[in-house]
């Protein structure tokens, strides 16, 4: 039988910190969302895998490799087993440079990662696994086409986009209450442009929020090849509750209605 453990840690910054993503003129200004680090610790026939999703635009290799052989040694998993992803918010922290509140930040935010994945493999538990794909119109191509046939940022309706809308959902083998959920997804989290001074996981985490409210269990959000992809709707926060509902919408249409 499979088995996994679960768990979630705040690695919320403090007010001040930089933003990376959009240039800014100022640093993060206000906090109205905490941001999070969710860990799922899998293991078959004795044999373990681990996934981490971080609410950032992305962090440094060196970084990242940091936190797979910190949570390899803690865990005794081998480093090819343990997989870091990022949700590409555009109105997250910075964790880059030699600024004392950067280099703070970003120590805490390792250890409360990696200090996550020891109790998510502390708390393994027998469970079953189902999987769904649906589709859904939450991005759209941004590399529009000029007259003289080169491509700018802007609006292509008729560009490439994955509209594939993809669900591992894990339940207890025993109570059959869901465990946790991977969302597979395309569309840049990027709906909170520069003029927003506050703190967000952007769509990514509002989704997870309402779908944990529903599911009781945590969620994760993954990229797909979001490159060229916009998100839907942009701008404000009222674009931002317009996507998350709508890709929540679409990740419970795939869960039956008894469990």
């Amino acid at each position: 039988m499979s088995k996994i453990g679960v768990c979630k840690v705040d690695i919320t910054p403090p007010v001040g910190i930089d933003f990376v993503g959009y240039h800014r003129e100022t640093g993060i200004n206000n906090i109205e969302e905490h941001i999070y680090g969710t860990i799922f610790v899998f293991e078959k026939d004795e044999v373990k895998t681990v996934f981490i999703s971080i609410d950032n635009i992305g962090m440094l290799v060196e970084d990242t490799n940091m936190i797979r052989e910190r949570v390899a040694s803690r865990l005794h998993v081998p480093f090819e087993r343990i997989t870091v992803v990022y949700t590409h918010t555009h109105s997250g922290p910075e964790t880059v440079g030699e600024q004392p509140l950067v280099k703070s930040y970003k120590t805490i935010l390792v250890n409360n990662v990696v200090q996550g994945a020891v109790t998510a493999n502390n708390n393994l538990k027998l469970c079953e696994v189902g999987w769904g794909v649906t589709t859904g119109d939450i991005g759209v191509n941004r590399r529009e086409r000029t007259s003289d046939g080169r491509a700018k940022m802007g609006t292509n309706i008729e560009g490439v986009v994955d509209k594939r809308i993809g669900m591992l959902a894990i339940r207890n083998a025993e109570t059959k209450e869901l465990s946790g959920i991977v969302v597979f997804c395309t569309a840049h989290p990027n709906v909170l442009k520069g003029d927003s001074d506050v703190l967000s996981a952007d769509y990514p985490g509002m989704t997870r929020e309402i779908l944990e409210k529903i599911v009781n269990c945590p969620v994760i959000i993954v990229q797909g090849a979001a490159g060229n992809v916009n998100a839907k709707y942009r701008g404000s926060r009222e674009a931002l509750t317009q996507m998350a509902y709508m890709l929540s919408g679409h990740v419970l249409t795939m869960l039956p209605a008894r469990l």
